[in-house]
């Protein structure tokens, strides 16, 4: 029985497989190193921007350090900005025996890709990077959310490298497999898009 099947999660749930149960939901989150250090230094770098307009009130003349302080007040504004850029491809991603499901960091809602919806799971290369995509049964107009890639030459959608994952490349490798099952193919690239 393949895996998209939508009744397929209640027929085996204690069945072990590589990256869990089968019925069992994994998530992935992205790396936490390069996140972690996006939401303490930025909005540090922010504070300190408002501390240094703030001594410029305190200890200069009231038009020079008004003056100085909006000045640190709009500089403190642009950390924030690098980290809400920096954050807006990172995704917690999902899988289940339904679908892959990606959850952005900063962007609300989520974008569920049903396995249903696929004629093809696995790896791709695209420009150097191997990556995990989808094709579409339907071929889409542009990605779905933003940190997504939309190829339309080869049909593919690209999700996502496989090093960026707080996880082992294999560990998502073998979650996305089990839960795609005859959907999943090595060489995804290899297939030609078919209009």
């Amino acid at each position: 029985m393949p895996y998209n099947d939508p009744c397929h999660h209640f027929a085996r749930p204690g069945v072990r497989h590589y990256a869990g149960y089968m019925g069992e939901t994994v998530v992935f989150r992205p790396r936490s190193a390069g996140a972690a250090l996006a939401v303490v230094a930025f909005p540090l770098l922010s504070a300190v921007c408002v501390l240094l307009g703030v001594l410029a009130v305190l200890a200069l003349s009231p038009i020079v350090g008004m003056a100085l302080f909006i000045g640190c007040l709009l500089l403190a504004g642009l950390p924030i900005l690098v980290m809400s850029v920096a954050l807006r491809g990172a995704f917690t991603m999902t899988v289940d025996d339904l679908a892959l499901t990606i959850t952005g960091a900063l962007s609300p809602g989520r974008t569920r890709l049903y396995w249903a919806d696929q004629t093809a799971v696995g790896l791709a290369w695209w420009r150097g990077n191997r990556m995990l995509a989808v094709r579409p049964v339907e071929p889409l107009r542009r990605a779905p959310r933003r940190g997504l890639i939309w190829d339309r030459e080869s049909g593919l959608l690209l999700i996502s490298g496989l090093d960026n994952w707080s996880a082992p490349r294999d560990e998502v490798i073998d979650a996305v497999r089990e839960r795609a099952g005859l959907l999943w193919n090595d060489h995804l690239d290899a297939l030609r898009h078919a209009n």
